[in-house]
């Protein structure tokens, strides 16, 4: 983020807690792990961002690139390009037309490198989808931390602006880093199968991938599987206590009767 865009998020702060806090904007976030994780994420206070190499789906952060370019791509590329200017002459361009296609190549592949450098922290709008909680919270062994964005927006807008809510399609466009690298970067990121759309998923940038810290605040509750035992529970909450974590309250899924559907009881209310 350059300094005009950090000196306006800044001036924007305000005004943006005010309208998470009223519910115009999303102020919750949730992350479904398993047990193990989330000790270690209790402990060291940080989340792992991760590489798209790591993901479960082979479409994600890697949708088709286009690699055989015409002269109005190479065209495209060089006048987004302060770098290039110099190749911006008819003598030039009839260079390059002829090591076009190995150009795309190079150009993809450049691109798609940065791409997986890049740290992904993948989080739900939604704390009691059934699918989440088997899929990623081991068979709903695990737990959900809930996020309050108020308490530390540095961690979700430094250093690329907004989190990413994922639009799910049926289909996509090829990307073209040569004609419009930003547009082929974002699609890159946030276009995802109509099948996942279950996850509700926003995204969290970093440069790399590694773990980063967040402000202990802004955990502010957190969510139990229905099928962890109370003794895990109880030791799990201590785990939270030992570490200073004074904001967040505590809850257990608990599944209907009569329909598919779960709700969450405060931990000192269960049977």
């Amino acid at each position: 983020m350059d300094d005009k865009r950090k000196s306006d998020y800044e001036s924007s702060k305000p005004e943006m807690i005010k309208s998470m806090k009223t519910g115009i904007l999303q102020r919750y976030l949730y992350k479904y792990v398993p047990l193990e994780t989330a000790k270690i994420i209790i402990e060291s206070g940080q989340f792992k961002f991760s590489s798209r190499t790591e993901f479960n789906d082979p479409f994600d952060c890697n949708l088709l690139k286009k690699l055989s370019f015409d002269l109005s791509d190479l065209q495209a590329h060089i006048d987004e390009s302060d770098e290039l200017s110099h190749l911006n002459s008819p003598d030039a361009m009839n260079i390059l037309s002829e090591e076009k296609n190995d150009l795309g190549i190079a150009i993809g592949e450049a691109m798609q490198g940065n791409m997986d450098q890049l740290g992904i922290l993948c989080l739900s709008r939604n704390k009691d989808n059934i699918l989440m909680w088997s899929h990623y919270a081991a068979g709903h062994t695990g737990l959900v931390f809930e996020l309050d964005v108020t308490e530390d927006m540095d961690f979700f807008f430094l250093p690329f602006g907004s989190p990413i809510d994922i639009r799910y399609q049926s289909g996509y466009d090829i990307v073209n880093y040569a004609r419009d690298k930003k547009r082929a970067i974002v699609n890159n990121l946030m276009i995802k199968s109509i099948f996942w759309s279950y996850e509700e998923e926003t995204r969290i940038l970093r440069e790399k991938h590694n773990t980063y810290p967040i402000k202990k605040s802004a955990i502010s509750a957190v969510y139990f599987g229905c099928e962890m035992d109370k003794r895990k529970i109880l030791e799990t909450i201590d785990l939270f206590i030992d570490n200073k974590y004074l904001n967040a309250d505590f809850y257990q899924a608990v599944a209907f009767n009569t329909k598919f559907s779960l709700t969450f009881l405060p931990v000192p209310d269960l049977p």
